[in-house]
């Protein structure tokens, strides 16, 4: 059996259908999801004092007035400590080698196009986030 820390999820793309795909499958597998469809918003969220950072960034690089690289930017000047934490997962209909790249140099774990399958991002996300997961202990008896 095991025990799960809530394990969150922040969501910025700008398409609010791939949002409600991620929040609504996401959830139905456990976590803790939040999205936002605007990056400024996103941002302003993740350097609030009070917020309790994700353990996953679904980042879509196309987005408006600030892409998904320049987001990535931000949050290692603003935030490095918080960041060297996060796992970051790149969703993108940008199928080139140097934008792929780029987001890896930035320190995106994972770069996954779009469309993609909701069981691919899981299984990503399960295996980033193991070492937030506890086995139960039985005490024999």
């Amino acid at each position: 059996m095991q025990n799960h820390f809530p394990v969150r999820v922040l969501v910025i793309d700008n398409s609010l259908a791939a949002c409600k795909v991620l929040e609504i499958g996401l959830r139905r597998a456990g976590y803790q999801v939040l999205s936002y469809r605007d990056p400024r918003v996103a941002l302003s969220f993740l350097f609030r004092k009070d917020t309790i950072w994700p353990h996953v960034l679904l980042l879509d690089l196309l987005l408006p007035g600030l892409d998904g690289l320049e987001v990535l930017e931000e949050l290692q000047c603003e935030r490095p400590d918080a960041f060297a934490s996060l796992t970051c997962i790149i969703l993108s209909s940008r199928d080139h080698r140097l934008y792929r790249q780029e987001a890896l140099d930035l320190g995106a774990k994972e770069y996954v196009l779009k469309p993609f399958a909701l069981e691919e991002i899981i299984q990503l996300i399960e295996v980033y986030t193991s070492p937030y997961k506890v086995r139960a202990v039985r005490k024999s008896g």
